[in-house]
């Protein structure tokens, strides 16, 4: 066995460890080359398309859970200080996102079906999303002045 093959093994079946922490239905592609180098040092599924949002997702969730570890969750809250008359909704209703990346379309659905289910039909406010989590993430250090 060449010792590229041998590390291509070796490092595929390190990331296959891994795999099993990513959300279900989630498909990894990776390739990592150092600049300069004449191949990757690691190539796993390379030739899989993905949309880069999607990538983006994988590797955030990866560091996740590395760092916070698997036990902990984000958390999307809904809040108002608004009150409830009959089916409506006096006032404005705050969706404070908490930077869940595993975070689906269906799990913004079940969000729409609990407020149905505690009886909210109608919003007569304003929808405010608040993603004020991100606030000291949204320019990397070195920028300066408006983007």
């Amino acid at each position: 066995m060449s010792p590229a093959l041998a590390t291509h093994l070796c490092c595929a079946a390190s990331i296959e460890d891994y795999t099993q922490y990513l959300p279900d239905g989630a498909n990894l592609a990776l390739i990592v080359q150092k600049i300069g180098a004449a191949s990757p040092s690691i190539d796993y599924h390379s030739q899989q398309m993905a949309l880069p949002a999607s990538t983006m997702k994988v590797i955030t969730a990866l560091a996740v859970l590395l760092q916070l570890g698997p036990d902990y969750r984000f958390h999307t809250q809904l809040e108002s200080k608004g009150s409830l008359s009959g089916d409506t909704l006096r006032g404005d209703l705050v969706v404070r996102f908490g930077g869940d990346p595993t975070l689906t379309r269906q799990d913004l659905r079940n969000i729409v079906a609990t407020l149905k289910k505690e009886s909210v039909q109608h919003i007569d406010g304003n929808l405010v999303i608040d993603t004020s989590v991100f606030t000291s993430h949204d320019k990397a250090s070195a920028c300066r002045g408006t983007i």
